[in-house]
């Protein structure tokens, strides 16, 4: 590490002083004319200043953005793995195309291949003038790419020891590997793909964050019709079948806190729906040739090495039908030794799962990925080469950097090794032992933000906060696993490819830091669950937050309210897009019509801090203002309770909350596209409780509740009984309403059920009916004997609750 800092520093002062030296130039003296030492270090350099600037950096002792360390002791050969469906976008390798001479001219050996057997032009999909809306569309480009990707690597040296297929990339694979010659491959594309497109729109596929033996314990529990279609990782699979099942699936798996994702495919792989298109398959594939390739072939199919030559019709139709094993093959490949992997596709869909097999492995392997999403040029490549040197592969950079020459530099002075540094596991943990615990904590807090701020458009180091969910600092899928391997190869720790999900701040994953270095037992609540209590302790409410119409934004307001006589029913507000003079209708027989012109309505529900949530405002435009608002207030309750949100995350604090599954926006099939992958949980109300609970990283129950107008109270009921049973330590008790169509109005309307004036008269001579109205209200309780213990102020108290067949 000394040596690296030394040896940038003098690079630095070089260029300095000679800034005439072209960028291309000292990159290809520093890879052919210098020592490969085992520790690397890959910069970004495409101009002078950005070298000059990175290997400042280096010599400070900072890790630029886009910077890839590497310690490898010998070479590694390379094993290209080829994905399935899903990474697929408008436009994947369109750039690159346009600037490497190679790529292109491999593309268009591709299209030639593929216009034998479809009509639609390879470059007309990759521009975006044919949508990628049909899976034979989708998967032939899908092909070419992944081919041509091999082929640009092949022709800047680095040529696969071995090859990995999953289903779709299976082809690609094959091909690859010398298995089907580029007709064949092309050939079997286009059917493989137009037999699917027989039954596309029947089915869907769902990536869920669990293991395949965990994942069908619950299909069993909930009998969904689904089958575990794929295995990427230790906790990554795939269920196929039917739609209606796919999407209660995700909902349910929101509700227990686990991470899944409609997959953009629209059919049923893997499942027995492929059964439907066995002749097909086999007739249409009769042709093919396959024959002995010269490259190693592991297969998803198998779960391992397959002979190339036996990749008859009948073994893609049962590479399609079955189960595919990529988890399974990867750890073959592990096995047999090979260390160093790459994915060759246009977005990474197998590198988190094989990471995270990696890590299951305990084995130090390494996988990259070479094309993403938006970010496929040139650039992107030589970054991906680069990255790949330092992890052991070999380029040909006289290849890669064509037309530049040596020049001369500085060498690297072997005496600059001997300072003392901390690298790796040991060393860190050496360094910071004689501190305290909480300094410990700091020094690695700091580690992480460090590292953060090192990610492309990760800003500044002083600007992140240590609780700020990592969402809300701008870090997605692919960001996560990019931090996590920056703070592994900063700290020569082994964190899971799950890190960043499972410790979602930077303060939450310094401390899972801190319990890896030094085998100190997390923090654990004082009760351990389901221990006796006292069931006779009252139930107290120390903290308690509203939104009401009238004005009455607080308890104290909403006091005011009652304590002035105030009237809350007021005229419809017109923040919702609702054609009032066109839904108005006196006669309340009209149908589409209401007869009412005031309600009890909330104002300002489109407004809501996306940003301080760590919400997208394309997520938060998806979600249904019963959760916008619920958030907000909650938030709210528990501040005026005198307990900080932060210090909840991990305790046994349950969430019950009581709403109603109103409209909102589109349904899911009918979605925009910009909204599409959020409208699912946006509007679900059984994810309602489940995203407070995630947002405070809380572990006690999460239950959302409809027993229509008593759902409230009975998730105060529910609250109680799970404090009185030890369950939980504390919890929040909810309920919201907000009618953000007008379906609901029309509905009573036809039933002549509301009163004309939007009020209710109980109990009086002049009752013509009732009045609607909206609101938030959150309380915060726990034990009567913990309130006081904690020195809360308790606000009330709850003796006893019991709910009946009516709430």
């Amino acid at each position: 590490e000394a040596g690296l800092r030394d040896h940038a520093a003098r690079l630095a002062a070089h260029l300095a002083d000679h800034p005439e030296t072209a960028s291309a130039d000292v990159a290809f003296t520093q890879l052919t004319s210098r020592t490969v030492w085992p520790r690397r270090l890959a910069l970004p350099g495409g101009s002078h200043d950005e070298q000059l600037t990175a290997l400042r950096a280096v010599a400070a002792g900072d890790q630029p953005a886009d910077a890839v360390h590497g310690t490898v002791a010998e070479e590694r050969p390379m094993v290209f793995l080829f994905p399935g469906q899903g990474g697929q976008w408008v436009g994947m390798g369109r750039r690159l195309a346009e600037e490497s001479e190679h790529f292109r001219d491999e593309l268009d050996a591709c299209d030639r291949a593929l216009r034998q057997y479809t009509e639609v032009p390879l470059h007309s999909v990759l521009s975006g003038e044919v949508p990628m809306d049909r899976i034979d569309v989708v998967q032939p480009a899908m092909f070419a790419v992944m081919v041509s990707l091999a082929g640009l690597w092949r022709a800047h040296g680095v040529h696969p020891a071995a090859v990995v297929g999953q289903s779709l990339g299976e082809i690609a694979a094959a091909t690859v590997a010398g298995g089907l010659s580029l007709e064949d491959g092309a050939l079997l594309v286009t059917a493989f793909s137009k037999a699917q497109a027989l039954i596309q729109g029947r089915g869907e596929m769902v990536a869920v964050a669990l293991s395949p033996e965990e994942t069908e314990a619950l299909l069993a529990e909930w009998a969904l019709d689904l089958e575990v279609a794929v295995v990427n990782g230790p906790r990554a699979t795939v269920v196929s079948g039917d739609p209606q099942a796919a999407a209660a699936l995700t909902v349910k798996l929101a509700e227990r806190g686990v991470r899944s994702r409609l997959l953009p495919i629209g059919i049923a792989a893997h499942s027995r729906q492929i059964d439907e298109v066995r002749d097909y398959m086999l007739r249409e594939l009769a042709p093919i040739r396959p024959r002995t390739g010269d490259v190693p072939m592991y297969a998803s199919a198998v779960g391992g090495l397959v002979g190339t030559g036996t990749l008859d019709a009948a073994y893609w139709y049962r590479s399609l039908r079955g189960t595919a094993r990529f988890e399974k093959a990867m750890t073959q490949a592990l096995h047999d030794g090979h260390r160093l992997f790459a994915e060759m596709g246009p977005h990474p869909v197998l590198t988190p799962g094989a990471e995270d097999t990696v890590a299951h492995a305990d084995l130090d392997a390494v996988v990259l990925d070479t094309m993403r999403r938006d970010d496929d040029g040139i650039d992107g490549h030589l970054r991906a080469l680069a990255g790949a040197h330092a992890h052991g592969a070999t380029p040909d950079w006289a290849a890669v950097l064509a037309g530049a020459g040596r020049v001369a530099l500085p060498g690297y002075r072997l005496e600059s090794d001997t300072e003392d540094t901390a690298a790796g596991d040991g060393g860190l943990r050496e360094r910071l032992l004689p501190l305290e615990p909480a300094r410990r904590l700091a020094e690695l807090l700091d580690v992480v933000v460090q590292q953060l701020a090192g990610l492309p458009g990760g800003g500044t180091s002083g600007s992140v906060r240590p609780g700020a969910d990592f969402r809300s600092l701008g870090v997605d899928s692919l960001g996560a696993l990019a931090l996590r391997n920056r703070v592994n190869e900063a700290t020569g720790l082994r964190l899971p490819a799950t890190a960043v999900f499972d410790h979602p701040s930077p303060e939450a994953l310094a401390e899972e830091m801190h319990r890896r270095l030094f085998g100190e037992a997390e923090a654990l609540p004082d009760t351990a669950v389901g221990a006796p209590v006292d069931q006779d302790d009252p139930i107290a409410i120390v903290g308690m937050a509203c939104r009401l119409p009238g004005g009455a934004d607080s308890p104290e307001h909403l006091w005011e309210l009652l304590e002035g006589g105030r009237d809350a029913i007021a005229a419809f507000p017109d923040d919702r897009g609702w054609d009032l003079e066109a839904l108005y209708d006196a006669d309340a027989g009209r149908p589409g019509t209401f007869y009412q012109r005031e309600a009890g309505l909330l104002d300002g529900v489109d407004r809501f801090d996306a940003g301080f949530f760590g919400i997208s405002p394309r997520e938060a435009l998806a979600m249904d203002p019963q959760q916008r608002l619920l958030l907000e207030t909650s938030w709210e309750a528990l501040e005026r309770s005198g307990i900080a949100p932060t210090t909840l995350r991990g305790s046994r604090t349950g969430v019950f909350t009581g709403v109603m599954n109103l409209p909102y926006g589109q349904p899911l099939h009918q979605a925009s596209s910009e909204l599409e992958g959020y409208v699912l949980t946006g509007t679900a109300s059984s994810v309602v409780s489940g995203r407070l609970s995630y947002l405070l990283g809380l572990e006690g129950p999460a239950v959302s509740v409809d027993t229509a107008c008593s759902s409230s109270l009975v998730a105060l009921h529910l609250a109680c009984q799970s404090l009185r049973q030890g369950e939980c330590d504390l919890a929040f008790a909810s309920g919201a309403t907000v009618m953000a169509e007008p379906g609901m109005f029309i509905e009573f309307s036809r039933q002549r059920a509301l009163s004309p004036d939007g009020r209710s008269k109980a109990f009086s001579a002049d009752a013509d009916g009732f009045g609607m109205s909206e609101g938030v209200g959150v309380l915060v309780v726990e034990r009567l004997s913990d309130a006081r213990r904690n020195g809360h102020n308790v606000l009330a108290v709850v003796r006893g609750s019991a709910v009946n067949q009516d709430g």
